[in-house]
């Protein structure tokens, strides 16, 4: 059967879908196999009418499906990542890894990554699929073929804060990559960041954002250090800290996701390339020590050891 085709830019569709924390947290949640309502409800928090709401969306854009399960008294549906959102999982570790490494004292309460085909316990490294080789931010291009500014829904309600919720599991406590990834304007900021967008004016331009939001966004980037402005002599460029670069991987994966279902001479999509070699880029996540790639079935979850060592 013919996959269904968005019908607004992927992009504009990735950054709705992802950029919002309970989406995020309730993604990991199933991948977790949390896959039943109360329980995703339990583990997060979340209120009835937030959670209804993301699973609907999630349904709809075929990263979730559901599945009949029997109780006692009638049958009841539980949520399972489909084919399409698969990938994902590649996402979710490198937002896992980025807050582990770099939020101080995080990497002593967050769980290790085991690699299972070598046992070792890794800090994945992205790589081009193309050339099997690990790359690094600057040496990936990305061009926007569209023109127009992209239009951003901001009306979506928060669903409420993890505050004061009795939430013990640290997978779910990515307070500071959340306050990033679980914000569809500060992806998109960072998106364009790293297409070298540098000043307010071009952020304007390239989002259609209202001065107010823009400023508080900008300085929120700043304030956690993914971006740092004034500096190199001109007070009023905004670049990327090593910080901001890490949370290239993340991106990388929102960006090829939303582009799957695209032919690669769409014109709503991006043009991603892997500079040196000049292909696609496709990314992937791969083991340090042996090379090998990394998959949900190839890897495991430990606790972590004293003092964080991976």
């Amino acid at each position: 059967m013919e996959k269904r085709r968005p019908t607004f830019e992927p992009l504009l569709h990735a950054l709705d879908l992802f950029g919002d924390r309970w989406s995020l947290l309730i993604l990991q949640s199933v991948f977790l196999r949390v896959r039943r309502y109360d329980d995703i409800r339990a583990r997060l928090g979340i209120s009835p009418t937030t959670l209804s709401a993301r699973l609907r969306a999630l349904v709809d854009a075929e990263v979730l499906e559901q599945a009949p399960y029997r109780t006692p008294n009638r049958t009841r549906m539980e949520y399972r990542i489909t084919t399409r959102g698969l990938p994902l999982w590649q996402l979710l570790v490198s937002i896992w890894f980025w807050e582990k490494t770099w939020v101080p004292g995080r990497a002593a309460e967050l769980p290790r990554l085991v690699h299972l085909d070598c046992g070792t316990a890794v800090t994945p490294e992205l790589a081009c699929t193309e050339c099997a080789t690990p790359v690094r931010p600057r040496e990936i291009g990305a061009v926007r073929n569209q023109t127009a500014p992209l239009s951003l829904t901001s009306n979506r309600p928060s669903g409420g804060s993890l505050a004061g919720k009795g939430i013990t599991d640290p997978l779910v406590l990515f307070h500071t990559a959340l306050d990033i990834m679980g914000d569809r304007w500060s992806i998109a900021l960072l998106t364009f960041a790293f297409m070298g967008v540098n000043r307010f004016s071009g952020f304007q331009r390239e989002l259609a954002i209202g001065p107010g939001v823009l400023a508080g966004r900008l300085r929120k980037l700043v304030r956690v250090g993914v971006l740092t402005v004034g500096r190199r002599g001109d007070p009023t460029a905004y670049r990327l800290t090593a910080k901001g670069l890490a949370l290239f991987p993340s991106l990388a994966f929102v960006l090829h996701w939303c582009q799957a279902d695209f032919p690669p001479d769409d014109p709503s999509i991006l043009t991603v390339r892997h500079r040196g070699p000049n292909h696609p880029f496709v990314p992937v996540l791969r083991c340090p020590r042996c090379g090998g790639l990394l998959g949900r079935d190839n890897t495991r979850i430990d606790p972590p050891t004293v003092g964080g060592n991976a």
